[in-house]
């Protein structure tokens, strides 16, 4: 294209650049609509997974557990602790009785049987304990992750649950089952 003046073949070229400039916006806008329709979907599905029964019923059979563990541990310390203290009692009464007659291996041998009594006990609850943490890491949202989801928390740390509770341009870390990854907000939808 030729132009009669240098004045004139600045505004060819002006003109040009603003055409350029506006179809490059119109096809980001596009771009940005297509990337918002698609994350609201999955976050729509996301939402409805999360939000299913099954997750709260199980959360509340582990609370139940829990409760019952809590329970049954408190009732055999307290119950230990009593026959602890009743062993005590017979041993300080058999050691006058007997303290002439060998009270040093009647005391050893109640003490051996308090100390395998206290083994039982901490096996036992490191038994039911270790069921308890076996029941917690099935619902972990880690093992979540496990399955390809990912939870995403904003420069503060907290869980973002909604696009609203984020701005464009604030760093998010985003946590997958490998690691996490940083990332910055450059368009919402739903907010």
């Amino acid at each position: 294209m030729r132009a009669a003046t240098p004045s004139a073949a600045a505004e060819i070229v002006v003109g040009v650049k603003d055409e350029l400039s506006a179809r490059i916006e119109a096809l980001r806008r596009r771009a940005d609509g297509a990337l918002n329709i698609r994350l609201a979907r999955v976050r729509a599905r996301v939402n409805a997974l999360t939000q299913h029964r099954v997750f709260e019923a199980e959360r509340g059979r582990i609370r139940n557990h829990a409760q019952r563990v809590d329970d049954l541990a408190r009732r055999t310390r307290t119950g230990l602790l009593r026959r602890v203290e009743r062993a005590r009692e017979r041993y300080r009464r058999a050691g006058e009785r007997l303290e002439a007659f060998r009270w040093d291996r009647q005391i050893a041998q109640r003490r051996m049987r308090v100390a395998a009594q206290e083994a039982r006990l901490a096996a036992w609850r490191r038994a039911a304990f270790a069921r308890l943490a076996g029941k917690l890491d099935s619902l972990s949202p880690l093992a979540v992750l496990g399955r390809g989801y990912a939870l995403v928390f904003d420069g503060s740390g907290r869980l973002v649950r909604d696009a609203g509770d984020v701005a464009v341009g604030e760093a998010l870390r985003i946590r997958v089952q490998a690691g996490a990854l940083a990332a910055r907000v450059t368009g919402k939808e739903g907010a």
